[in-house]
């Protein structure tokens, strides 16, 4: 690429600019917006526009915020028709068996679980109803820990499988609403 070469005219797409422009950003700590890659889509007036930049104000990065517990986020509505009378019923249960090879580190597993549910509050969202209205509650994250990991042999596997496909889910750990 020579530094006349327009980038979308050698093949430069929307993905690619904001790749570009998140390299830009960590390198030269400028925060351009993809507008500036459409008007100035050679790397010298890409340059001019670094040249004239101050850094700009500068995307904070994301941090999560403490939700209150008493929380309840609406249900997206096309979530609703999935979610009517559901009530922590097993109809969406999927057990899924691993076959893992070698030596197990069960401590690392369970605490890589546990930071993947940590992290990722749709592995803690259970939908409820008040009212008749559905609406989604995130557990704490204690709430989404593996309780116990099973080590099986084939011969119990269907049987566990058949027992974690009607596993109920306990909705009760909600608080009162306020």
């Amino acid at each position: 690429m020579a530094p006349d070469d327009d980038f979308f005219a050698i093949g430069g797409q929307s993905l690619s600019a904001l790749k570009l422009l998140g390299r830009v950003r960590a390198v030269f700590q400028v925060a351009l917006p993809v507008r500036a890659l459409f008007e100035a889509p050679t790397v010298t007036a890409l340059a001019r526009r670094l040249a004239e930049a101050d850094g700009g104000p500068q995307q904070q990065p994301l941090r999560p915020v403490a939700r209150p517990n008493w929380c309840r986020c609406p249900t997206p509505s096309a979530g609703c028709g999935s979610c009517t009378g559901w009530k922590g019923q097993p109809d969406y249960n999927i057990p899924m068996p691993l076959r893992l090879t070698g030596s197990l580190d069960l401590a690392a597993l369970t605490a890589a679980l546990g930071d993947l549910t940590d992290r990722h509050e749709i592995l803690r969202t259970v939908i409820s109803e008040r009212e008749g209205v559905p609406y989604q509650f995130v557990r704490p994250a204690e709430a989404g820990r593996v309780p116990e990991l099973v080590q099986a042999t084939p011969q119990d596997q269907a049987g566990l499988l058949l027992e974690a496909s009607r596993y109920a889910f306990d909705l009760s750990a909600e608080p009162p609403l306020r």
